[in-house]
């Protein structure tokens, strides 16, 4: 992977930064309020965000991502279980595997805005 060189425009880095601070608002509300809970507004911040990173030249490593974070967040907001799976019984079980993925991308977006 490359990080974004000192040479590159610094609005990706201030569109970058701004991704990942909404998205980051996105989880911590994701947490907080459990599935199906997350605003409309904390979700359009996120997607807002996103456009105005992707209208940049951007890595295609960064590209993937920004891809893998953008389908955990769109869970997050938009389905009713979020990360998690409905038991038989009705309750909502949360799923590890995609509980560790947002966690692992976030951190990766870091990587790439070189906080690591």
């Amino acid at each position: 992977m490359s990080r974004l060189r000192k040479g590159d425009v610094a609005i990706k880095n201030d569109a970058l930064s701004n991704y990942v601070f909404e998205l980051r608002s996105l989880w911590l509300e994701y947490q907080e309020r459990g599935p199906g809970n997350v605003s409309g507004a904390r979700w359009d911040a996120v997607q807002q965000a996103k456009v105005t990173l992707v209208s940049t030249h951007l890595p295609s490593k960064l590209e993937d991502v920004i891809a893998r974070s953008h389908d955990l967040a769109r869970k997050c907001a938009e389905d009713p279980q979020g990360l998690s799976f409905v038991t038989g019984e009705g309750g909502l079980v949360p799923r590890k595997d995609l509980h560790d993925a947002f966690a692992s991308v976030l951190g990766e977006l870091d990587w790439f805005r070189g906080d690591s």
